[in-house]
């Protein structure tokens, strides 16, 4: 997942996503992410603690819980939640190799929801978003599959 990754939006701008190291860029935003692990199990939330306000925490789950289907599951995902975060079931994201028009591309999907849902693909190019910004992939998940 490492790298800058690119997206087409409905409003025909390029979006951006990236991982550099524990570095997550979203939304013109830059978080902090340790791995779940790492992660204190009991955090008190002190409204005017701001220290970790740009930290988020990162699960790495298997993808055999029956969610995705087909040859094109991802072999992990990543949950990334807000260091504070209570409730929401956070960001997902998820790399996949799919065959279009015969050529073989590296996919970036982003899900959001108990149900994982997918919200976005990003590609390794802001011309190959645009090129395949309407297209669905087997292994999404829309949430009423």
């Amino acid at each position: 997942m490492q790298g800058t990754w690119y997206a087409y939006t409905d409003e025909d701008k390029i979006q951006t996503v990236s991982f550099d190291g524990n570095l997550w860029k979203s939304m013109g935003k830059t978080d902090k992410a340790f791995e779940a692990s790492k992660h204190p199990s009991e955090i008190t939330y002190d409204a005017n603690d701001t220290s970790k306000d740009n930290w988020v925490v990162a699960t790495f789950m298997e993808s055999n819980d029956g969610i995705f289907k087909g040859d094109e599951n991802p072999s992990r995902i990543v949950n990334i939640r807000g260091w504070y975060q209570g409730s929401g079931d956070g960001t997902y994201y998820y790399n996949t190799t799919q065959t279009v028009d015969g050529k073989k591309i590296e996919v970036l999907t982003e899900a959001g929801g108990a149900m994982i849902a997918t919200t976005a693909h990003y590609y390794k190019s802001p011309a190959l978003a645009k090129e395949y910004a309407s297209n669905d992939y087997y292994a999404d998940h829309h949430g009423d599959d």
